[in-house]
């Protein structure tokens, strides 16, 4: 089977090579912009169309909460390698 199968590749490797690089161009694609919010693979009418809005609504009302200087704890001081045991 894999003599066969490599056979096959070299009889057809621009064949190959071009469908190698047009799968290669789609799945970046769909990497790129499958994954925004924005896209319509979804059907809005569903509970998962309706959670990017919901989000977008939700945490966008939230303040934004700032790190206050109170909260953070110093660290210790360091012990001297020197310090007698």
């Amino acid at each position: 089977m894999p003599a066969a199968w490599g056979r096959f590749i070299h009889r057809h490797r621009w064949a190959v090579l071009a469908l190698s690089l047009v799968s290669s161009v789609v799945s970046l694609w769909l990497v790129r912009h499958a994954g925004a919010p924005s896209n319509l693979l979804v059907p809005q009418e569903t509970e998962s169309g309706r959670a990017p809005e919901l989000m977008h609504r939700e945490l966008r009302a939230r303040p934004r909460r700032s790190t206050s200087s109170s909260r953070i704890r110093p660290c210790p001081p360091p012990i001297p390698t020197s310090a007698p045991r």
